[in-house]
């Protein structure tokens, strides 16, 4: 019996995503910077360094 009221819980979950809003408007604000920097110093300390940076601010974003 237990089964049974978990599973029928689990399926109500579930089938609310079928009454979901069929159009969707993404908006928002998002400040991001990609930054790639890359040294060739082939000495004995060093043998090079290669750098691949992702940043982001504030973003603000919603869904209406």
């Amino acid at each position: 019996m237990q089964k049974k009221v978990i599973a029928l819980a689990v399926a109500g979950l579930v089938s609310g995503a079928a009454f979901a809003q069929s159009n969707v408007t993404i908006y928002g604000q998002m400040d991001m910077a990609y930054e790639r920097s890359s040294t060739n110093d082939a000495t004995a300390a060093n043998t090079g360094v290669s750098r691949n940076n992702i940043n982001g601010q504030t973003n603000v974003i919603g869904f209406k």
